[in-house]
């Protein structure tokens, strides 16, 4: 810590941020994560020096906490006072440009890196007691890529297909997650294209250790695949507890509808923990979708209020002239006088009907070009 964070009040101050901050910093094992990324990162032997392998990791693991871009990442940490000591700089020359880390990721990317240090954390939190391992809830969603043959290589990307979902067609791929029941901690992730079907890729999300699997109507079917995982590593029968099609329950009578339907929101009470991982990964806690939904249900309520409340009220309107005339003479003093042409007819028939009085509405100052005004009642 620098000398001039002494005499500063804010860095003795204790956030929110910053103590969650530090029990990151006091979980992660940094020494056998670095070790684990050194051999592929730069070596420095030509150019500028690359930035530290631990800066970088650092920077790389704020970016996935709090689902910043790259150069959102390196704003925040030269921003927020919290950031910058997780990341130990004291200078905004210290931070990498958004680019950086951005090629960054890419190396832990291109070299699997990131699925080993993801399955550490697993380890870790399975050490801990933190991922019971009593059930697992299973679920995908779709995430979505160009598809625009507008670049390079002029076509989409071949890893990539569509699929129709409702009556919306996607492109892209999908993301098959299994959560651990209990604390809805992410254990298992499967990548596929999007035209994948969820049932398919049940069996690579489990871990064999569950008692109990829940899904949607989605994965029906599910137990009585050849790759089914029927029974766990102690050999006792794992119950699918997966969610029926609301098609099937309206086939029974009103008993059986009533029964079933308390079976499926058990079911669905637990199976709703999956919905939370969706919700970070796809970036719904920005609730903007909120706004236009209120700001439609507000403009339909005053529509309904004011349907409600209506009453006839009469109103017309009458057109009539500007016409300037600018003087220039001594006589007329150089001022511009103006005459108003409408039809007072219609205005005396308008204060006579519903005994209202017409008021003539216009604007002040007069422009020097033909102008329209509206003659209303007053009401």
């Amino acid at each position: 810590m620098s000398l001039s964070a002494f005499n500063d009040e804010l860095a003795q101050v204790r956030t929110k941020k910053k103590e969650f901050l530090e029990q990151i910093d006091r979980i992660i094992p940094w020494d056998e994560w670095i070790a684990l990324i050194q051999p592929h990162y730069y070596k420095g032997e030509r150019g500028n020096k690359p930035y530290g392998l631990e800066l970088m990791l650092r920077l790389f693991i704020l970016q996935n906490l709090y689902d910043l871009s790259d150069e959102g990442t390196v704003a925040e940490v030269i921003d927020s006072r919290a950031f910058s000591d997780f990341c130990g700089v004291e200078s905004s020359n210290q931070v990498p440009n958004g680019d950086t880390l951005g090629r960054f990721r890419n190396l832990l990317i291109r070299h699997g890196l990131q699925q080993q240090l993801f399955a550490q954390v697993v380890a870790m939190l399975m050490e801990r007691g933190m991922i019971l391992k009593k059930g697992t809830i299973v679920d995908s969603t779709i995430i979505s890529a160009p598809s625009s043959t507008k670049n390079k290589e002029k076509k989409r990307d071949p890893d990539a297909c569509q699929t129709k979902k409702g009556n919306t067609w996607h492109f892209g791929y999908k993301a098959h997650i299994g959560v651990d029941r209990d604390s809805g901690l992410v254990h298992t992730v499967k990548a596929t294209a999007a035209n994948i079907h969820d049932v398919t890729v049940t069996s690579e999300l489990l871990h064999g250790e569950e008692e109990t699997v829940n899904g949607d109507s989605g994965y029906l079917g599910a137990e009585k695949r050849e790759d089914a995982i029927i029974r766990n590593k102690a050999g006792k029968k794992i119950q699918y507890r997966i969610n029926r099609r609301p098609s099937q329950i309206r086939k029974l009578s009103k008993s059986g509808q009533y029964k079933a339907k308390k079976r499926e929101h058990a079911k669905s009470s637990v199976r709703a923990k999956v919905e939370h991982v969706f919700g970070v990964v796809k970036g719904l806690l920005k609730f903007w979708w909120v706004v236009v939904a209120l700001a439609l249900l507000l403009g339909g309520a005053r529509f309904l209020i004011s349907y409600t409340r209506y009453s006839p009220v009469y109103s017309t309107s009458a057109t009539f002239t500007i016409s300037t005339s600018t003087g220039t003479s001594k006589t007329d003093g150089g001022m511009t006088s103006y005459s108003y042409y409408y039809d007072s007819a219609m205005t005396t028939q308008l204060a006579r009907s519903g005994k209202r009085t017409a008021r003539l509405t216009t604007v002040w100052p007069p422009l020097l070009s033909p102008q329209r005004a509206t003659l209303l009642p007053s009401i």
